[in-house]
């Protein structure tokens, strides 16, 4: 499977928020998948599971659900050791992409993802993502309140 076809997939199986580790992995759900409950850290390497622990911990009712490559889940390690409810997907293709495809020391997982044929472009605003994101979990907290 693609990693274009795997981000389709996991955005369909999940309607709750959706945080995407930096790089590959943001730039094709942005470009293949966007939603408003869609949120692309684009430059923080090895952040997205803590940032997915802290919207779930903040919002306890809300599915929340963290999408990374493998290179980007070892960095974020620190992030694993007190899981809330959080679903995790990690998109492994053996090797550090974002930063030119250096293969990694210790290749975890068995089931790698294939390279897409297509390069996505870095989106354009994240300030404006930040902004539908934070819109987004407005309404939903509103929604959990009534």
């Amino acid at each position: 499977m693609k990693r274009s076809e795997a981000i389709r997939k996991i955005v369909t199986d999940h309607e709750g928020a959706l945080v995407f580790s930096n790089g590959l992995t943001s730039r094709t759900a942005q470009a293949v998948a966007h939603r408003p409950g869609n949120l692309y850290l684009l430059h923080a390497m090895g952040e997205s599971q803590s940032v997915a622990k802290g919207i779930a911990s903040a919002m306890p009712h809300l599915s929340v659900t963290c999408v990374r490559g493998d290179g980007e889940a070892l960095m974020g390690r620190a992030g694993e050791h007190v899981q809330p409810d959080i679903h995790t997907h990690t998109l492994a293709n053996g090797m550090y992409e974002t930063t030119g495809g250096q293969p990694l020391p210790h290749p975890v997982w068995t089931d790698p993802i294939e390279p897409d044929d297509q390069k996505y472009p870095i989106p354009g605003d994240p300030k404006a993502n930040v902004r539908e994101f934070m819109a987004w979990l407005e309404q939903r907290r509103t929604q959990c309140e009534s």
